[in-house]
């Protein structure tokens, strides 16, 4: 084979492929958004690449001439046209679901919500139960006097007591 045509298989299996799925593994490890578009970036241009060379190879494939009387010119527009439908699906996929982690509350926020109504409650029934440190007792008569609401004072002592 040619030189040019090793080069870019070369390109297209280590360069693309391979990034391609080298930046999958650091996404399924990290979960990070930016790996993740960088990993569709990259998928995208493999695709691109595939999308290409089988428009070329139509193209340039002789035996099925006599079925295209006018030629094959228009198969690289429609190349073309088949490679952005996919990259704007992906694109409006990341886009959506980027806004919805922005508008959408942190599945960390409410396990840390959950876990500090428990304390609370658990605080609340059996202060006494925790020791007779300054933090126990100060939160016990807090919660004796009913303060003890989980927007109020209580809430800071519990998270005081915790730290």
């Amino acid at each position: 084979e040619s030189p040019g045509r090793i080069a870019v298989a070369l390109s297209f299996w280590v360069g693309g492929v391979g990034l391609s799925v080298l930046k999958g593994i650091a996404y399924a490890a990290t979960g990070s958004a930016m790996v993740r578009t960088s990993m569709f970036d990259s998928f995208g241009d493999v695709v691109s690449s595939a999308i290409m060379a089988v428009t070329q190879w139509q193209m340039s494939n002789a035996k099925d001439a006599h079925r295209y009387p006018v030629g094959k010119a228009r198969f690289a527009p429609l190349g073309v046209l088949f490679f952005c439908a996919f990259m704007c699906s992906s694109m409006c996929s990341m886009t959506f679901d980027s806004v919805q982690q922005l508008v959408a509350p942190k599945e960390e926020d409410a396990a840390a919500e959950a876990a500090s109504a428990a304390v609370r409650r658990l605080l609340e029934d059996h202060p006494r139960a925790f020791g007779r440190g300054r933090s126990v007792e100060s939160l016990a008569a807090e919660y004796s006097a009913g303060a003890g609401d989980a927007g109020e004072a209580g809430g800071a002592g519990v998270s005081a007591m915790l730290m």
